[in-house]
């Protein structure tokens, strides 16, 4: 996308284009880190919910929580 089709642009537009380069950004930065590590970020998510309960988890209770991770993260 050039300069000029940017600046005709309406600014609402702008910031969608932006949040999603930004999303982008960040996503595959965060893939890098987990990699050095032997992760995925979804594994990441299970060590992380498995630490914060404090306490073993069932396979189900695990699911639900990155589910509410999910619905936080999107707006739901």
């Amino acid at each position: 996308m050039n300069t000029k089709d940017l600046n005709d642009m309406p600014l609402r537009r702008k910031l969608g284009i932006s949040m999603v380069e930004t999303y982008n950004n960040v996503y595959e930065k965060s893939q890098e880190f987990f990699a050095e590590y032997g992760l995925t970020s979804q594994q990441y998510n299970v060590l992380s919910i498995l630490h914060d309960a404090g306490t073993p988890m069932s396979t189900s209770d695990i699911l639900k929580k990155m589910l509410e991770k999910m619905q936080v993260f999107q707006g739901w």
